[in-house]
């Protein structure tokens, strides 16, 4: 019985190590949020990344209807932690400022409300948060620009998601142009490794359930 306790103990530090969270500084806060980088140090990515933005079938927004933003991983990558705000999407416009809020579930939001993360660093396959669009005094298309955390020092910072359309406005201008995915990163290739990963889990418990069993 002892032996098995202190197995349990063992396997529960382990969870709850992987799953720890550090909240950001003040001073932290404040440079994630004008420049989207979570000052981790050396790690930045280059490469085109393994991650997604999307809003369902949603293609324009309007003040007062909440829109469902999903973050995705493509295929077998996925990711720690992530940072998200809405920003104009109109080239030259003024990127300082923040657009809407976000709804905190199972999150944390920053930035006044203008931004929001991950509030533990488990690996994620998906996250779907819900943003507010700013009130009827503000105008103008929005980007959503997405930090993803692979590993500490393994991220891909100002991430642009499609644009979502203010569906006030007649005409579009020129837009800011979405950050180019991994090659065949698409929501199929997310279900798909939903599926395996989803197995692999049960798979995992199925283990310790075993050797429970038979301690």
């Amino acid at each position: 019985m002892k032996n098995t306790a202190t197995f349990i103990l063992s396997v529960t530090s382990m969870i709850a190590f992987v799953h720890g969270y550090q909240k950001p500084t003040t001073d932290q806060l404040s440079t994630i949020c004008a420049t989207l980088e979570p000052g981790h140090g050396s790690g930045k990515q280059n490469t085109n990344p393994p991650f997604m933005i999307s809003f369902g079938s949603t293609t324009t927004y309007s003040p007062g209807n909440p829109v469902t933003i999903t973050l995705r991983s493509c295929m077998k990558y996925t990711f720690k932690g992530f940072f998200m705000q809405a920003r104009y999407a109109a080239v030259g416009s003024d990127q300082s400022q923040y657009l809407g809020s976000f709804i905190a579930d199972n999150t944390v939001t920053h930035c006044n409300g203008h931004a929001i993360s991950h509030n533990e660093d488990s690996d994620k396959v998906f996250k779907t948060v819900t943003w507010n669009p700013p009130n009827t005094n503000t105008t103008g298309h929005v980007n959503f620009m997405v930090t993803f955390v692979m590993e500490e020092h393994e991220y891909w910072s100002y991430i642009t998601s499609q644009p979502l359309l203010d569906s006030r406005l007649n005409t579009t201008g020129t837009l800011n142009p979405p950050t180019m995915l991994l090659a065949n990163c698409t929501a199929a290739s997310t279900a798909s490794y939903m599926a395996y990963n989803q197995a692999t889990v049960f798979t995992f418990f199925g283990v310790i359930q075993a050797v429970l069993y038979l301690w």
